[in-house]
């Protein structure tokens, strides 16, 4: 997939999501920062605003490894800190396609989706959604999607040419994620992958050993996706909700 390096902001459902690029002219070098103990209520800390990062090509080998590097925090106690692979709640990659969860520390829950395209060696970050679980963002309006969570927070993007679309909804436990783009070239189905029915067509399931699963099929010229750390039944259960995938309302039925 080729990402364009530049910014887009695409508004979410609940929060905005942004798309992003970095230079080497702009970026600064990432400094790796200690994980504190998670504080009380009282003394969470709240983000204030991320930063891209520049990350040398020999930091970018993985999707995580990418990730912690070309993040950085601002706290609301004005310190800026790094992820570290203790924040990363969960990771998934399919194909040249990859998302990881991360999650900050010391705020109440809140958390940073990063999706990377591989291009020829690495791993480049062209997006990321900025998802708070707080009383004041969360939404219970499923819109005929079979979520597995009563009220979640959500974000929406796309990447800079308009051909990959994302959907992101999650509340403190569950983390799903629904991932749409053109079926351009063939591909082999994964060989540990499961045959799955999803309204009468075939489907893969898969797991990765990063707790998270991972479910796709092909419809009408697109591939979808979807991933997170729920079970195989709550993913099937939001892939068979799903209308077409050439729908003006895709992923909502109404």
């Amino acid at each position: 997939m080729n990402i364009r390096q530049r910014t887009a902001l695409i508004i979410g459902v609940a929060i905005s999501a942004l798309l992003l690029g970095c230079t080497d002219e702009t970026a600064q070098e990432n400094t790796s920062v200690q994980q504190d103990p998670t504080p009380s209520a009282s003394q969470a800390q709240k983000l204030l605003s991320i930063r891209a990062n520049y990350a040398p090509p020999e930091k970018k080998q993985t999707p995580t490894q990418s990730a912690l590097h070309q993040l950085v925090w601002e706290l609301s106690n004005s310190e800026k800190r790094s992820p570290t692979p203790q924040d990363i709640q969960w990771t998934t990659t399919f194909l040249q396609n990859s998302v990881v969860m991360l999650k900050v520390p010391v705020t109440d829950p809140w958390f940073n989706l990063v999706f990377l395209s591989q291009q020829e060696q690495e791993w480049t970050m062209f997006g990321y959604a900025n998802l708070p679980v707080t009383t004041d963002r969360m939404n219970s309006s499923k819109n005929g999607l079979n979520l597995p969570m009563n009220s979640f927070n959500s974000a929406h993007l796309s990447d800079s040419t308009n051909t990959h679309f994302i959907w992101a909804f999650l509340d403190e436990a569950k983390h799903v994620v629904i991932w749409k783009y053109p079926h351009t070239a063939p591909f082999s189905v994964n060989a540990n992958a499961k045959v799955v029915s999803i309204n009468g067509r075939e489907g893969w399931y898969a797991t990765q050993e990063t707790d998270s699963g991972y479910l796709y099929y092909i419809e009408q010229g697109h591939v979808v996706w979807l991933t997170g750390n729920v079970t195989e039944s709550e993913l099937l259960s939001v892939a068979r909700s799903l209308p077409s995938s050439t729908s003006h309302s895709f992923p909502y039925t109404y």
